[in-house]
């Protein structure tokens, strides 16, 4: 570090990777002044390819410092710099793994500091600024195979301003902008995957409040705009459009969201979940948050549709069997009861405040290349991390060609009509909360499975993947298990934080209690008797509020005793247990654990030794038999 009250001390410092004899280089620079108003400094950390030719220059004063440079190859490389003065700081980010070049100008005095850069290249590129003085402001642009041009600018000192000018093509491309105050903060991503291009013009501020202005555009397309970020700004609520996207080669997929939330009292840094330069932009998430939402849908009936060769009630058919597989595999009743899609001439698709949820087929002039989108629009209330939908439209583009009745597993050829259900499926999942998959990183094995609905369309697809649902029973809950005349099910759930194994015969509560209170669903422990017949016992149910403790027993003087003794709650009686074993019976092997204060019951006798062992369970023996 170089410390000076000089009025006007210079350093210059000349890093070139071509000069090395090894094959890259590893390099840092730490300088600053100290003036009469407190201090300036830059640090930087350079992993450079031995093809780079890099310059930078730094000018240090008293209070102040000002930086430009330059650096051009190819390669694998980052580069990250923070420039700070006595009340803010800036940062920017780059990662590259192709041919690349910047331009980069930088300054700081005693009350702020400011940093431009002008970046551009092929292959993988990363690029990202930031900057904060309590309140926070980033700008961020990728892309994976193909090129990306961009110039971001952020300046902090009384607010935080930060600027992109980004165009981006190639195979998947992503930019991000997020503000964040004390008051409140706003974030703005977009994405594609699949052969595209993605543009963004975007602007985010931060002074008492939060802002992002601007717009950003897949494939030519403005998918958001000043309008739209004008009316989400403080407002508490998100606006997410979605889609596929019909390519000459295949298809692929499209997002843009942005959000705006009240601020909890966290430093900026500890809101984007890293460090200050990581640029990290957490995707939203969002679910119907009501027990049995019963979401109506509509269907616009018109000569857009009929153009299409389809009638309303072929639509409204394949919309219907798609919503039905989604609640199929859940335990709620996700759709409306009774008409699933309601044929409706009056309904509009374009308007996400209006709280109607339509489907509707347009002629999508200004986005040829889109498929079919749906526009969601979600809310406060959050729900153990969801926002809570509000409204969700879907679009089907009549420039491409549909069809009710294609034949399930064929894959799709050029010029065949794409399936109205396998479409509506996949956006229903938008709908009711699903992401898309290839929002994951490409090495997660996720990415490329095309079993699940909620990647790209490549083949005519009427069913859930494993994924799509456990995805959607880990928002909504299992369905209800059903099991021999006179039975009652036996659910058993887990909460890891409350170290809590909850049993319950109830299927209300047990989705009820897994979705809102943090419990793992883990299925049917088996079935008890509903009845006190011959060869049963009664189970009874009782629980701790100090100990946060379910406890089950057979034995209605330990019911009694434990109630009375040890501060457990009597909850009543649960079912029965079967005394004796048959051929569908298991035996129930109970456990409790001192140290986390919970009774365990399983009938895995692998578990009971396993869980004993390893996880300090004392071993308490068998209880009674479930059918199985």
């Amino acid at each position: 570090m170089l410390e000076t009250r000089a009025p006007h001390i210079l350093a210059w410092f000349l890093l070139s990777a071509l000069l090395l004899a090894e094959p890259s280089a590893s390099l840092s620079a730490s300088f600053g002044s100290v003036g009469s108003e407190g201090g300036v400094s830059l640090t930087g950390r350079y992993l450079l390819d031995s093809s780079i030719s890099m310059r930078m220059e730094a000018s240090l004063g008293d209070g102040f410092l000002s930086q430009r440079g330059q650096a051009s190859g190819m390669g694998e490389n980052s580069i990250h710099q923070t420039v700070s003065s006595g009340v803010a700081s800036v940062h920017s980010s780059i990662a590259s793994e192709g041919s690349f070049s910047l331009q980069l100008s930088s300054q700081a005095i005693d009350d702020g500091a400011g940093l431009i850069q002008g970046v551009s290249g092929s292959g993988d590129l990363v690029a990202g600024i930031g900057g904060q003085s309590g309140i926070f402001a980033a700008q961020s642009a990728a892309v994976v195979g193909g090129d990306l041009q961009t110039e971001q600018a952020v300046s902090a000192g009384v607010g935080v301003l930060a600027t992109q000018d980004t165009d981006i093509s190639g195979q998947t491309g992503r930019i991000g902008s997020q503000t964040l105050s004390s008051k409140d903060q706003m974030r703005v991503w977009g994405s594609f995957q699949g052969q595209g291009r993605l543009g963004a013009d975007l602007s985010a501020g931060s002074t008492i409040g939060s802002y992002v202005d601007g717009q950003v555009r897949v494939d030519g397309v403005e998918w958001m705009g000043s309008e739209d970020l004008s009316r989400i700004a403080g407002s508490d609520q998100g606006l997410a459009v979605q889609g596929l996207r019909a390519m000459e080669d295949g298809v692929g997929t499209f997002g843009v969201v942005a959000e705006s939330r009240a601020s909890a009292d966290h430093v900026a840094t500890q809101e984007l979940g890293g460090s200050s330069s990581s640029y990290a932009f957490t995707e939203p998430k969002w679910r119907w948050n009501t027990r049995d939402p019963k979401i109506q849908l509509y269907l616009r009936t018109d000569d857009q549709l009929t153009g299409e060769g389809l009638t309303a009630d072929q639509a409204q058919a394949a919309i219907t069997a798609a919503a039905n597989t989604w609640e199929d595999a859940v335990g709620q009743k996700l759709f409306a009861y009774g008409t699933v899609v309601i044929p409706s001439g009056t309904v509009s698709a374009d308007d996400p405040y209006d709280e109607v949820n339509v489907h509707a087929w347009k002629k999508l002039t200004k986005a040829p290349g889109a498929l079919a989108y749906s526009r969601t629009r979600y809310n406060t209330p959050i729900v153990d991390g969801y926002y809570s939908v509000m409204e969700s439209d879907v679009s089907y583009n009549t420039d491409v060609d549909w069809s009710t009745s294609a034949d399930d597993g064929t894959l799709r050829a050029a010029g065949q009509p794409f399936d109205v259900q396998t479409v509506a499926l996949h956006e229903l999942g938008h709908t009711i909360g699903l992401g898309d998959l290839y929002t994951l990183p490409a090495s997660d094995p996720r990415y490329s499975d095309w079993s699940q609905i909620m990647n790209s369309y490549n083949d005519v697809q009427r069913t859930l993947g494993s994924g799509d649902t456990a995805g959607v029973q880990k928002m909504y809950g299992m369905p209800e298990v059903f099991g021999p005349s006179g039975t009652l099910t036996l659910y058993r759930m887990y909460n890891p934080y409350a170290r809590d194994h909850f049993y319950t015969t109830s299927f209300n509560e047990y989705s009820t209690t897994a979705v809102y209170y943090g419990y793992k669903q883990e299925g049917a422990l088996g079935f008890i008797s509903g009845n006190n017949v011959a060869g049963t016992i009664p189970l009874y149910r009782m629980y701790s509020p100090k100990a946060r403790d379910h406890f089950y027993t057979t034995s209605y003087n330990e019911y009694s005793t434990t109630a009375v003794n040890y501060g457990y709650l009597q909850e009543g009686l649960v079912g029965y247990l079967y005394r004796i074993n048959d051929v569908a019976t298991a035996l129930v092997y109970r456990m409790y654990s001192p140290t986390a204060k919970d009774h365990f019951y399983t009938t895995s006798f692998s578990e009971y030794t396993r869980t004993a062992v390893n996880y300090g369970y004392v071993q308490e023996g068998s209880i009674g038999y479930v059918r199985t």
